[in-house]
């Protein structure tokens, strides 16, 4: 089973500076209202640990970063619970000066109940990511 969304935002930065958080797994956990701690594992792979809102649960994940210099897009891999969770950041230039479009392309495949919670939780927990950002690129 597999679900797909699209998130819209706009990020305070341009295009280089604003990929350039995304593209920087270290720097963007700063950010990132669920993760508890971020080890690198190889050039471009991580082990997440994360915090569910709802409780104590912690657990942890493998992810992977793929910057697409020749292009501005992200591709972030990841695999918590039973599914694999890809998101595609695209960027692009904003309509006023010094800002950033940013759609998060969001593909979920696996179990229906993990796909429920984890759809949930990146609509409540992904503004927050980006007023985060935003707080700092200001």
């Amino acid at each position: 089973m597999a679900n797909a969304f699209i998130l819209d935002h706009i990020i305070h930065a341009d295009v280089k500076a604003a990929k350039a958080v995304f593209a920087d797994l270290n720097q963007f956990s700063e950010h990132h209202p669920l993760f508890v701690k971020l080890e690198q594992t190889g050039p471009d792979s991580f082990l997440v640990k994360e915090r569910m809102p709802f409780g104590p649960i912690k657990f942890s994940y493998k992810a992977q970063v793929i910057n697409k210099p020749e292009s501005d897009e992200i591709v972030y891999i990841a695999h918590p619970f039973f599914i694999i969770l890809t998101i595609t950041f695209s960027f692009s230039a904003g309509e006023i000066l010094n800002t950033s479009k940013l759609k998060e392309h969001i593909h979920i495949k696996g179990a229906g109940i993990f796909i429920f919670v984890l759809k949930s939780l990146i609509k409540k927990m992904h503004p927050k990511l980006i007023t985060s950002i935003n707080s700092k690129l200001v």
